[in-house]
């Protein structure tokens, strides 16, 4: 599995640095972050540091958290 084939690359525009200033995070690479993944309504975040989405609209995951449902099999 590749990660084109896993995951969507998407463009960062002028509304998500807007919207990530107006958030008043600490990290404003974090808000932009989670801006941007609720503008194009994605299902997860993946990041290391998931404490300091919990803020946000999109739920954050650890690459293990992520993985292990997506390769998990059910019995």
């Amino acid at each position: 599995m590749t990660l084109v084939m896993t995951f969507n690359f998407v463009g960062l525009g002028l509304s998500d640095l807007e919207k990530a200033a107006d958030m008043k995070w600490q990290d404003f690479e974090d808000a932009v972050q989670s801006a941007t993944a609720s503008r194009i309504n994605a299902d997860y975040i993946i990041t290391r540091n998931t404490k300091d989405f919990q803020d946000s609209r999109v739920k954050a995951l650890t690459p293990e958290e992520y993985f292990s449902g997506v390769f998990s099999v059910e019995g």
